[in-house]
């Protein structure tokens, strides 16, 4: 699992993302997941919508249980 919150990082961690999945398909026991921010034209100023874009603990960890109850 790769977790970002900035666009370049998350241009290089989706195709991180994609050649493990490509390479590596058969070896996996479960999809390669990639946690990032919202794709918005900027960070909101309101500290409830930056919440809301940004990666944060809790969304890692939904994602990690998602992952070991594949």
């Amino acid at each position: 699992m790769h977790c970002t919150d900035g666009r370049a990082i998350a241009q290089l961690l989706l195709r991180s993302s994609g050649r493990i999945a490509q390479n590596c398909f058969a070896s996996l026991d479960a999809p390669v997941q990639t946690i990032g921010a919202l794709d918005l034209p900027a960070v909101p100023m309101n500290m409830g919508l930056e919440a809301a874009m940004l990666p944060n603990a809790d969304k890692a960890a939904e994602k990690i249980n998602w992952l070991l109850n594949y």
